[in-house]
């Protein structure tokens, strides 16, 4: 093989290299990418707005926990730790 030939071979495996990197750390969806936009909430869940999203799943965790024999404490600390919401305008 050539010098160019070989040039474009190693040039090719870098960049595939970084593709894979990148694929491998690349973020997948997450809701709060599209929090803020009704429309696409709509599309993806059936949901009219992240905060009617939000509610019925929040409903749904105290549901399960209540149901489940869950302790107070334990639904006071999944809200508290994981959930700051964030309040537009209705």
């Amino acid at each position: 093989m050539d010098a160019v030939l070989l040039a474009r071979i190693e040039m090719l495996e870098s960049e595939n290299l970084k593709l894979r990197k990148e694929s491998l750390t690349k973020q997948h969806f997450r809701i709060e990418d599209i929090q803020d936009d009704d429309k696409l909430i709509s599309f993806y869940t059936g949901f009219v707005s992240f905060m009617v999203f939000s509610a019925f799943f929040w409903a749904q965790l105290f549901i399960t926990l209540i149901i489940g024999g869950q302790k107070k404490k334990l639904l006071t600390e999944v809200v508290v730790a994981n959930w700051t919401p964030k309040i537009s305008s209705f």
